[in-house]
């Protein structure tokens, strides 16, 4: 199925045309020959409006430079695939995730001295470790995270405030329940 996918792009290129429109392009490829047509998709869309219609997130956000997503013939969001993960997140307040070195209940009083966290979930992991959740609607509090962890002798083994993917804005785009709206009322990806 690879080579046939690979000759169906050679056919469609051969005569230079100035729009090309690629259904699942990837579909049925080995990972090498997928890395070479996202780089030769890439390629022909600095000459060429390429439409890349697919399910694959990964291949959408390593190709494109503008997302559409359509829902039941309803245009929902229209954007750089980056824009659309930040805009999504506006409004929805910090998530942030540590993994501390250290006693569960002990990480969990510490942290809760930070101010201006909505919540802290703090989960157990094998070795002496735990996995802490954080959310806040108020100001990034990383620094101030890491700052407690240290002050408070644990071992900070990782940090970090998840970022939204594709597939997240996917999803909230297109399933049925409302995606709640940053303040003032207004979707952002609209």
């Amino acid at each position: 199925k690879g080579l046939r996918q690979r000759v169906g792009l050679a056919q469609a290129v051969v005569h230079d045309p100035d729009l090309l429109i690629l259904d699942e392009p990837t579909s049925g490829l080995d990972p090498t020959q997928t890395r070479e047509t996202r780089e030769l998709i890439v390629d022909l869309g600095k000459d060429h409006t390429v439409i890349l219609s697919s399910h694959i997130l990964p291949e959408v956000s390593a190709t494109c430079q503008r997302v559409v997503i359509i829902n039941r013939g309803v245009l929902v969001a229209d954007d750089q695939p980056g824009n659309l993960a930040r805009r999504m997140s506006e409004g929805r307040g910090i998530d942030v995730e540590l993994t501390v070195r250290g006693d569960a209940e002990a990480i969990r009083g510490k942290l809760a001295a930070v101010r201006g966290l909505d919540s802290i979930e703090v989960h157990e992991l094998p070795g002496g470790e735990c996995l802490v959740k954080v959310h806040t609607s108020g100001a990034d509090p990383r620094e101030e995270l890491a700052r407690a962890v240290v002050k408070a002798g644990f071992g900070l083994r990782e940090l970090h405030s998840p970022a939204l993917s594709l597939e997240d804005v996917v999803i909230s785009r297109t399933t049925e329940e409302p995606m709640p709206c940053p303040a003032g009322g207004r979707d952002p990806l609209r």
